[in-house]
């Protein structure tokens, strides 16, 4: 979902609510939001995630937080019924670096700040508590 405020950490309420109205359909199981530049929270809406904001992964912008970034990997499961379903969230933090005439996206580790940073964005809307975890190198 391409959408709403850049340089927000915080989902805006539209977000919110669009993200809502696709999960509110049996053919959407997962909502990835991308536009805001800068990482943004996970969330479990109605049992169905949302991811609403992964960062840059390649950017040349000038505010630190647009350096941090966030690989989602969602793993889907088909269960007895024939429907499939997110059965494990994995938020991977991760940081961009300029090296020689170009730029890198490093995984972030404990102890890293850009690592905590991306940690304490991603979890704020109950990602940890509904099975999100954060996968460090």
């Amino acid at each position: 979902m391409h959408c709403c405020t850049e340089y927000t950490t915080d989902p805006t309420a539209a977000q919110a609510a669009i993200a809502q109205a696709l999960l509110a359909s049996p053919d959407v199981d997962l909502v990835i939001g991308h536009h805001a530049h800068v990482v943004q929270p996970f969330e479990q809406v109605n049992g169905e995630w949302v991811a609403h904001g992964l960062g840059n992964h390649i950017a040349e912008q000038d505010l630190l937080a647009t350096h941090d970034s966030v690989i989602a990997r969602f793993t889907f499961t088909c269960g007895p019924d024939g429907h499939y379903a997110v059965t494990t969230t994995e938020a991977i933090p991760t940081h961009i670096e300029h090296q020689g005439q170009g730029l890198v996206v490093l995984p972030t580790g404990p102890g890293d700040s850009a690592c905590q940073r991306v940690a304490d964005v991603v979890a704020r809307r109950g990602a940890a508590a509904a099975g999100l975890t954060i996968t460090e190198p």
